[in-house]
């Protein structure tokens, strides 16, 4: 199979699945109501998968490794689990869709500053990123502000905080050491000491910051969705790393980021997260807004 067909499959399978992972989640996380316990749950369910993933492709290739070059992966999921903790608040402040529209756009900035600052991927016009980006931030307030009649200023504003510190480490950041090791030792086998680090360090907050008593996190009714959700995260995490390996973190993040269109056609039509109709337009236009942008960014990079 040409790395044209994998590269794009993998993008067009990591748009859809991160597009739609969190919708399966939602009610049983509203019920639950703890942002610290759900990224427990999500480190806990890619630990799962990502041994499997392991051992399949260590079983497979055969392949021999230092152990020593596992510390960096390990510590670069503990930057992963702090950015989980802080979509999970930009969540539970703003909801799903909202939180998603202004972390995915700038996901797709911060990467795509990685990709011309330190890996010197990016050949193009300069001043035509510098417009995509731009329009991508008018895009991004333009969510900022729009807010449901029971949304405080205070509660959007720091909302959006949240999303934008996820934003920072999951636009592409905790994958420079998996990038930095990548000719020395194929990225799925750090996959397991990643998780190993995301599991301890979210284990680490919970364990810190949990005020909720244990009785009540042991409902599977609520649980089991969420690992779900969780299951399939790190399925499209695995395409996405895919794509990486393939074109680099600079052209392949800003294009697995169009994920977050979808995810706000679900937030919007099925989560029921923004009702009133003038509103929906506002947010659905400066969705539209950011995709153009995010769209001229993805067409730059290829």
């Amino acid at each position: 199979m040409s790395s044209e067909i994998v590269w794009f499959w993998s993008i067009i399978l990591t748009i859809l699945i991160w597009g739609t992972w969190l919708i399966f989640s939602r009610n049983a996380s509203k019920k639950l109501a703890n942002p610290f316990f759900e990224n427990l749950l999500i480190t806990l369910w890619a630990l799962i998968c990502n041994i499997l993933i392991f051992l399949g492709y260590y079983l497979y290739s055969g392949e021999s490794f230092d152990v020593s070059l596992l510390l960096f992966p390990f510590l670069s999921w503990i930057l992963w689990a702090f950015a989980g903790l802080f979509a999970f608040i930009s969540i539970s402040k703003i909801g799903v869709g909202k939180a998603m529209s202004i972390w995915a756009p700038c996901w797709m900035i911060v990467s795509f500053l990685w990709g011309v600052l330190y890996y010197n991927e990016f050949s193009g016009n300069t001043l035509f990123a510098a417009l995509a980006i731009a329009i991508i931030v008018i895009g991004v307030i333009s969510v900022i502000r729009i807010r449901n009649s029971g949304d405080t200023k205070k509660l959007v504003i720091s909302g959006a905080f949240f999303a934008f510190l996820s934003s920072l480490i999951w636009g592409g950041t905790y994958l420079v050491p998996l990038k930095e090791l990548s000719s020395q030792i194929s990225p799925f086998i750090t996959l397991l000491p990643l998780s190993i680090g995301m599991l301890v360090w979210a284990l680490g907050i919970f364990i810190v910051k949990n005020k909720t008593p244990l009785s009540q996190l042991k409902d599977h009714q609520l649980n089991l969705p969420i690992l779900f959700s969780w299951f399939m995260w790190s399925v499209g995490n695995f395409f996405a790393l895919i794509a990486v390996i393939s074109i680099g973190i600079g052209k392949a993040y800003p294009m697995a980021e169009l994920c977050w269109i979808v995810n706000a056609l679900f937030a919007i039509f099925v989560l029921k997260e923004i009702t009133d109709k003038k509103k929906i337009y506002l947010f659905l236009s400066a969705t539209i807004v950011s995709f153009a942008g995010a769209i001229w960014l993805s067409i730059l990079k290829i």
